[in-house]
């Protein structure tokens, strides 16, 4: 993800095509001013992607199990996995019973 920084003055003047970098590019846009924060611009997709990431990443237990997940996969076990979804399946169909 490629990051501009820019200043208030030139994000007023180029917004559009700050825009269309954001979203088009998935390109990150620093907007500073003087004595003031500065603040992104930045695609609301990806936004949500990365709110998504840091709440899945916040237990960190679930963090874990999520880091781990990828060399399970190329090991090949993938055990863990079935178990919870037939326990899920089981639990649904006694309670539809």
């Amino acid at each position: 993800m490629k990051t501009i920084k820019v200043t208030l003055e030139e994000a007023q003047a180029s917004f559009d095509e700050l825009w269309h970098r954001a979203v088009a590019k998935q390109e990150v846009i620093i907007i500073s001013r003087p004595a003031c924060e500065d603040v992104a611009l930045i695609a609301a997709r990806e936004f949500s992607s990365l709110n998504e990431t840091q709440y899945l990443l916040s237990s960190q237990k679930n963090a874990k199990r999520l880091l781990a997940a990828p060399q399970r996969a190329r090991q090949g076990n993938r055990d863990r996995a079935p178990k919870a979804r037939n326990g899920i399946a089981q639990a649904n169909e006694t309670t539809l019973a």
